[in-house]
């Protein structure tokens, strides 16, 4: 009997624990998930004010056309009309956690316009995500893309 009542603790303790570490992975989830989605539509609006509040300080993009560029040779770009697309859709496929760091990895649809390279063409992406967690909330500090 001792042990039935034993076990039986055990179990609902374990079973206590797992929702909060499975509830903030969650959580996490969720938010790095709505971030992604937030951060694909502000460069699709062109809207920069939310861009800069999403990248970190010290945002680096390795573009698909092959060169790093920084927030401000982004927001030019953006301004100048070669970031500029008609419909743009993000796929994640996988999100890994490790300390404070969100890894999101996945494909990209964009239909390029105007004087964007590509302008008129359906382009496939693959992309991967950086963000970090500091004590604003999660950040965007690396991204890499490239053309399938």
């Amino acid at each position: 009997m001792k042990i039935y009542f034993f076990l039986t603790a055990l179990i609902a303790l374990l079973i206590l624990a797992m929702p909060k570490s499975a509830s903030a992975q969650l959580n996490n989830d969720k938010e790095i998930r709505r971030l992604d989605q937030l951060e694909a539509a502000s460069i699709k609006k062109g809207d920069t004010i939310t861009l800069l509040r999403l990248w970190s300080t010290d945002f680096v993009c390795n573009n698909p056309y092959g060169y790093i560029v920084t927030p401000p040779q982004i927001i030019h770009f953006i301004k100048a009309g070669q970031i500029d697309y008609s419909s743009y859709e993000r796929d994640i496929e996988k999100i890994t956690f490790t300390a404070n760091l969100a890894i999101v990895m996945g494909k990209e649809v964009v239909m390029p316009q105007n004087k964007t390279p590509g302008a008129g063409k359906t382009i496939r992406m693959r992309y991967t995500h950086v963000w970090i967690k500091t004590g604003k909330g999660w950040r965007l500090t690396a991204r890499q893309a490239s053309n399938f």
